[in-house]
């Protein structure tokens, strides 16, 4: 039986294949959030309390999918910080995109990647 999602994907492969192309992996997806927290953590762009809840791992699970949210839905960070307080969780999420967004560009463009899969692996989001 051909799911959906399957059909999609090999339908997407072979033009995907001809422009050097490939879809990212759930851990290459985590390890750029994660860095990205990481990042912003260090650099004072968030808060105390973001930053102190920031070496859980459900925390980061919970960013991750808020970050990935946004992005799917073409939600920038300035719009985001604009629409709250400074320091705000959804504020210091917005922080998280963005930094995102500037490794994304690098990442991705070096190894080639082009669709990105949520962790349930059934949603793609924008480059």
């Amino acid at each position: 039986m051909t799911t959906l999602l399957g059909l999609a994907q090999e339908l997407a492969f072979t033009a995907m294949g001809h422009q050097g192309l490939r879809r990212a992996s759930d851990v290459e997806l985590t390890v750029l959030v994660d860095r990205a927290i990481t990042a912003v953590c260090g650099t004072g762009a968030v808060s105390d309390g973001f930053a102190g809840l920031a070496v859980g791992l459900g925390f980061r699970r919970a960013v991750k999918d808020a970050v990935l949210t946004l992005r799917t839905a073409g939600v920038s960070s300035a719009t985001v910080q604009a629409a709250v307080e400074r320091h705000t969780p959804a504020w210091d999420a917005a922080s998280v995109l963005a930094e995102y967004q500037v490794m994304h560009r690098s990442w991705w463009t070096r190894r080639g990647c082009c669709c990105l899969r949520s962790s349930n692996s059934t949603k793609k989001h924008r480059l």
